[in-house]
């Protein structure tokens, strides 16, 4: 008896999800995307900066809308404690909008820094700064100190400026940094 009804007893359960999950022709680029009913999204693709042409400028203007960020100093950018502490209060359980904010503004003065080495001398005075802000928090400084030893990674005649940095910072700046990937 048992063995009769899988068969029926399958080709609902399959009727069902059908039913439950119809399929959803992939968008097209441009199209709107509906998730779910009332939420309506567009169908974003982002695109970094790609592979400089030759004879192309290194300016961060090459960059367009990264340029933008990179003519903020690091200093505007930081996100305060209280920031941060608010982020965490309403949800401990991610890590704080702030600091999202501030890496990705970080990363945009990087790809700057990292095509034009004289972006990179001021990003890395301008990560010291932020590295060694007393007043700063912790999570903070240990982006700009990890995002110095990345510059001094790619221009090693920032080395020298680099070991003097982190011979300056807190011990807790050090510690988070170590667990943060290069």
């Amino acid at each position: 008896m048992m063995r009769v009804l899988w068969l029926p007893l399958a080709a609902l359960i399959g009727i069902g999800a059908y039913l439950a999950f119809p399929s959803r022709p992939a968008p097209v680029d441009g199209q709107r995307v509906e998730y779910s009913p009332g939420t309506v999204l567009p169908d974003v693709k982002t695109k970094g900066p790609g592979p400089m042409a030759k004879g192309q400028s290194e300016s961060p203007s090459a960059f367009g809308p990264i340029a933008s960020a990179a003519r903020v100093p690091v200093a505007a950018l930081m996100p305060s404690k209280e920031a941060l502490r608010a982020d965490v209060g309403r949800d401990p359980h991610v890590t704080p909008k702030a600091l999202l904010k501030f890496s990705v503004d970080v990363y945009n003065k990087m790809a700057v820094a990292k095509a034009n080495e004289t972006a990179a001398k001021d990003l890395i005075a301008e990560l010291k700064t932020c590295a060694l802000d007393r007043d700063g928090a912790h999570s903070v400084q240990a982006l700009c100190l990890l995002n110095a030893k990345r510059l001094a990674n790619q221009y090693p005649g920032f080395a020298a400026d680099y070991h003097s940095l982190e011979g300056q910072a807190d011990p807790q700046v050090l510690k988070i940094m170590s667990s943060l990937p290069l």
